[in-house]
């Protein structure tokens, strides 16, 4: 059988041309999404000018408020219960009415407004390197002043939470070494007792023996203080370094009979 080469670069060019035209087809279709996308966005940026033309004490009452209300965020402790009213809890009763009016509407520029302001700049540091979850990013693409805030409220229930819990760890570690180190001494006590208890017996029986009160003083000086010397016994007693060797070593030796 013999291969037409002419038909295999026929077929060819016509896959080649079908793949062409439907990456063609495919790049059209991302571009007119894409511009669909940004004509929406400069719509509602044409928009949010407009509104600003018409009323720019508005905005600025605003941004004012939300600024406000992020700073309170920011030095409070907000939880899940209090999210809701924490960050409002400094807003005037008209404040709180202007806001209510002007959270769903779309304003361009909240965010950097927002964190222009020095106090609340700083304060965003400082909890991120305390190791708050602070998405810069997703937060400048909030445009409403009420979704804006919640967010801000929510980074920061997150990193009270979390801080909570690492208080609540620490504390528990201390207490956990305080009741360790308590048990630690009373072990010790307890040991201490014993072992005095057990000195005392030993005392009590060489004196039974008729042993010497004096031997006997040697003896409960080098019980006592392990770490004390010969010489240091024989200085406290009043008497020579060979006296004391020779006193502990007759004791030693009763011990010695007396366990046999």
């Amino acid at each position: 059988m013999q291969y037409n080469y002419d038909d295999t670069e026929e077929v060819e060019g016509a896959v080649d041309a079908t793949q062409q035209a439907q990456d063609t087809k495919e790049l059209a279709l991302k571009k007119i999404v894409e511009i669909s996308r940004k004509e929406k966005e400069l719509k509602m940026e044409k928009l949010s000018y407009l509104c600003a033309l018409s009323n720019p004490e508005d905005k600025e009452k605003t941004l004012s408020l939300t600024t406000k209300a992020v700073k309170t965020i920011m030095t409070s402790e907000i939880t899940i219960e209090n999210r809701s009213e924490e960050p409002f809890k400094d807003f005037t009763e008209e404040d709180k009415e202007f806001f209510d009016k002007k959270k769903y509407s779309t304003v361009y520029g909240l965010h950097n407004s927002v964190v222009s302001d020095i106090e609340v700049s700083e304060s965003i540091d400082t909890l991120k390197d305390e190791g708050m979850k602070y998405d810069g990013r997703k937060q400048r693409h909030k445009k409403k002043p009420g979704e804006y805030v919640e967010n801000m409220a929510s980074f920061k229930v997150l990193f009270d939470v979390v801080k909570k819990q690492k208080e609540q760890a620490l504390q528990i570690a201390q207490l956990e070494l305080a009741v360790q180190s308590n048990q630690d001494k009373n072990d010790y006590r307890l040991d201490r007792i014993e072992e005095e208890l057990i000195h005392q017996r030993k005392i009590n029986a060489l004196l039974t023996l008729g042993v010497a009160p004096k031997k006997i003083e040697a003896y409960k000086l080098s019980l006592s203080n392990p770490d004390m010397s010969m010489t240091d016994i024989a200085h406290k007693l009043g008497k020579d370094r060979v006296t004391i060797y020779r006193w502990l070593k007759d004791i030693t030796a009763i011990e010695d009979n007396a366990s046999m």
